[in-house]
């Protein structure tokens, strides 16, 4: 059985679309809601492991993900299922 060609072909070349990428761009409105978002968790006291762990039981268990948004407390200016209570 003849072995197969494994010479290098110089002559390969990448898509196009692989060789600029751009940087991503975020707008001004978009940074906030971000900034927003950040301070409501470290006000909340919440880490990324937890809302982790809360959108995975979202997706294979809703009927408990439902029961733990009823028995959760509110906070006064934040509600988990309607958002800002301003």
């Amino acid at each position: 059985m003849p072995k197969p060609d494994t010479t290098f072909n110089p002559e390969i070349v990448p898509p196009a679309e692989l060789e600029k990428r751009t940087r991503r761009t975020f707008s001004a409105q978009y940074k906030r809601s971000i900034i927003e978002l950040g301070n409501l968790l470290r006000r909340e006291k919440l880490y990324s492991n937890q809302l982790a762990q809360w959108s995975n039981m979202s997706r294979e268990n809703p009927i408990a993900y439902r029961d733990l948004l009823t028995t959760l407390p509110h906070h006064s200016s934040f509600s988990i299922l309607g958002g800002a209570t301003n």
